[in-house]
């Protein structure tokens, strides 16, 4: 009688141990989401499309980040990125937020509901013809993208970045984009370090005055 009690607990145990592996695999292999957005006067939109899949296991698994940008209805442009490793942090941060933050500003970046601060990024367009777009990248989960830039155009962008408590804090920027007659741009601007949440905004100034 006791063995047949022992065997049935065996089983019992074996069956809720698969259970709950077909419960971790099915959460890392359906997971997907779709961001469609429009900007307030209907001018521009962005399209943006997660996946991830796990192909070998419970611990391998593949995202797919595909952000599509539209004008009207031409795509103007388009960006895909592909993670595997399991110890780099998820494309989906960068995603947790998609907003126009302007008619014709796109802000993409992790949940900053709870940051301090706000930096300070003033980017000023001095050729002396239109900009169609200016990617700007700052720190690792916080991206900006600028349309239609006239001559003489100034734009304020507010990040509100990640702060360490240890003073390592280092804030990366970097822009790129293109001009109405298509000639490209691009640049990386010096990094600062904060060293206190009260220290107050960082600045950037960004000046388009140079294409190739």
């Amino acid at each position: 009688m006791r063995t047949r009690l022992l065997h049935l607990e065996l089983v019992v145990l074996m069956v809720a141990a698969v259970t709950l592996m077909g419960l971790s695999c099915t959460r890392l292999m359906a997971q997907k989401s779709d961001i469609e957005k429009t900007s307030p006067s209907n001018t521009y939109r962005v399209k943006v499309e997660f996946r991830t899949e796990a192909p070998k296991g419970l611990r391998d698994h593949t995202e797919r980040l595909k952000i599509q940008l539209f004008k009207g209805q031409i795509m103007v442009d388009t960006f895909e990125a592909e993670n595997s490793d399991q110890y780099e942090f998820s494309l989906r941060k960068g995603i947790e937020v998609v907003e126009w933050v302007g008619d014709n500003i796109l802000h993409m970046s992790e949940n900053s509901s709870n940051r301090p601060f706000y930096d300070e990024l003033t980017v000023s367009n001095n050729l002396a013809e239109a900009v169609n777009q200016v990617a700007v990248s700052y720190g690792r989960f916080e991206s900006f993208r600028i349309f239609d830039l006239l001559p003489g155009g100034k734009v304020i962008l507010r990040p509100s970045p990640g702060f360490k408590p240890d003073g390592s804090s280092r804030y990366f920027l970097g822009y790129g984009g293109t001009t109405q007659s298509g000639k490209k741009f691009e640049g990386v601007m010096e990094s600062k370090q904060r060293k206190s949440a009260s220290d107050g905004p960082l600045k950037f100034e960004i000046t388009i005055n140079t294409s190739k």
